[in-house]
């Protein structure tokens, strides 16, 4: 995990006012996709997580049981069961 906060323009709206978009390749040396998740503020998403696959294992994020797959074309974010897809083709 980062111990910087980013802020996105683009990004996946998820439920609760909460944010996901994948993190730039750049970021981190460590292979595999980087998800972001935060708060949506002023049309930006405010990051306060960032982490990859939790491989199905859930994980405790801001109150909120969420789990982390890794997809074809991105990430799967699923946060207190419901599932929302972080594509990797979207412009950051």
């Amino acid at each position: 995990m980062s111990g910087e906060y980013q802020t996105l323009l683009e990004f996946v709206a998820l439920s609760f006012g909460m944010c996901a978009a994948l993190v730039p390749p750049h970021a981190f040396s460590l292979p595999g996709d980087f998800v972001g998740i935060g708060n949506v503020r002023d049309s930006k998403c405010e990051m306060f997580f960032i982490g990859s696959s939790s491989n199905g294992e859930t994980i405790t994020v801001q109150g909120h049981a969420v789990v982390i797959y890794d997809w074809d074309n991105g990430l799967i974010v699923t946060v207190d069961g419901m599932r929302f897809l972080v594509p990797r083709n979207q412009p950051l």
